[in-house]
């Protein structure tokens, strides 16, 4: 086994920061053939990734690691040494083997999709606490720390239950900690939501992901929770951990609790409901991971054309959904001026050729914007960006403030004009 001296040296000076900083075990790895006794060890960091590893006397050969393109997926049951947890995962790839010469154990690394770590002789949760990476608002209300009064959290109404966002107690911290560069991504924020009567926690866990999303979007960063606290009464009654895509935290909330003083809660309690409604038919998730990757790009083109694309996608979906699915044929400017005939707000200006003919031709047939400055590009890439924000909170039904792009300001969601 690595020891939990190879964690602590491989993390340095954040490792005292990890929600789960060792945790180590028995069990078998089984890939549908025979199983294999292993040795199983755990770090889950502050910037929410896990390590996974194992050891064996096993070899396990380049035929059971990979078919042809893809991976072999196992299976990983046993319990922890102490006896604890019982731990099922699911979803394992071993992407690394590495032998030391001398010793007869062989230690793997793993990826997964899901681990489950449930606590033997413990009533069954009530609640979630996710511990949410790239979470960062101003609280609404206060807590009780010591002598010290805090404002570190605010709570929504959704999904029939009172959900609270927390400030992660190591907070300030891991603010730091970004700020001077030492890591780029951290569990900044809690998410705890209520199990309600007769609700499985799968079904729990689905209602957080998709307040994950709105947030994400409102923040404009991935905040997701790869460590999901089960607790009853605040008695820890397991762990969910999962491998979840992550990007470097970000500036650029579209909706805070600051500038829009309690802008947050009122978003996410005007939207969720419509939010879950139309996400199947409008693939919202999806639509917000193009959002998400175009604001990660570098380079105004890249930005134009992620942001062109998640266009297309939007309105495809929107009139497909409306019962007229625009022609295969059709252009982004088509479908822009049949997307306004529902939600009549667009001014004129924003309908004209620029999208089609100035940006999305030239990018698309040239693979560059040839004859347009840096500040022409980023002019029409702020204002486009501005009208996608002011489309989606309309089809959403969010009719507050939100943080325009283009000045930085809070500006009015716009009021569609009335049906003639």
């Amino acid at each position: 086994m690595l020891g939990q001296p190879y964690f602590e040296r491989r993390l340095g000076d954040i490792y005292d920061l990890s929600p789960i900083p060792y945790l180590a075990g028995v069990g078998e790895l089984s890939d549908g053939t025979a199983p294999i006794q292993v040795q199983w060890e755990l770090n889950v960091s502050v910037t929410g990734e896990p390590v996974l590893a194992f050891s064996t006397k096993t070899i396990i050969g380049p035929d059971r690691m990979a078919k042809g393109s893809d991976f072999v997926q196992w299976s990983l049951t046993g319990h922890s040494q102490d006896g604890v947890y019982a731990v099922k995962t699911v979803g394992v790839i071993l992407s690394r083997i590495s032998f030391t010469f001398g010793e007869e154990f062989a230690t793997c690394f793993g990826h997964f999709q899901l681990m489950e770590l449930n606590r033997a002789g413990i009533g069954s949760p009530s609640q979630l606490e996710a511990l949410v990476r790239n979470l960062d608002f101003m609280g609404l209300e206060g807590s009780q720390h010591g002598m010290e009064r805090r404002l570190d959290k605010f709570h929504v109404n959704v999904a029939g239950r009172q959900v609270y966002f927390h400030n992660y107690s190591e907070h300030k911290r891991i603010k730091e900690l970004i700020g001077i560069d030492r890591i780029d991504r951290g569990i900044l924020g809690e998410i705890h939501l209520p199990i309600v009567s007769g609700e499985s926690v799968e079904a729990a866990l689905t209602t957080l992901e998709m307040i994950e999303w709105l947030t994400a979007f409102l923040t404009m960063n991935r905040t997701f929770a790869s460590v999901v606290r089960l607790t009853d009464n605040g008695n820890l009654c397991g762990w969910r951990i999962m491998e979840l895509r992550s990007d470097p935290h970000r500036g650029g909330d579209i909706v805070d609790n600051h500038l829009i003083r309690g802008g947050m809660k009122v978003a996410i309690e005007s939207a969720y409901t419509n939010f879950v409604t139309l996400d199947p038919k409008l693939d919202l998730r999806r639509f917000i991971d193009m959002v998400l990757l175009m604001r990660s790009q570098n380079h105004l083109d890249f930005m134009l054309a992620g942001l062109l694309l998640s266009y297309e996608f939007f309105t495809t979906k929107f009139l497909t959904d409306k019962g007229k699915p625009p022609p295969q044929e059709s252009n982004v400017q088509q479908k822009l001026n049949q997307l306004n005939a529902y939600l009549r707000f667009i001014p004129k200006v924003m309908l004209d050729d620029t999208l089609r003919k100035d940006i999305r031709n030239p990018l698309f047939h040239q693979g560059a914007i040839v004859g347009a400055d840096p500040p022409t590009l980023w002019d029409w890439y702020t204002s486009y960006f501005d009208l996608l924000i002011q489309i989606t909170f309309v089809v959403l039904g969010y009719s507050g403030n939100y943080i325009s792009p283009v000045n930085h300001q809070p500006t009015p969601v716009p009021t569609p004009a009335p049906k003639r």
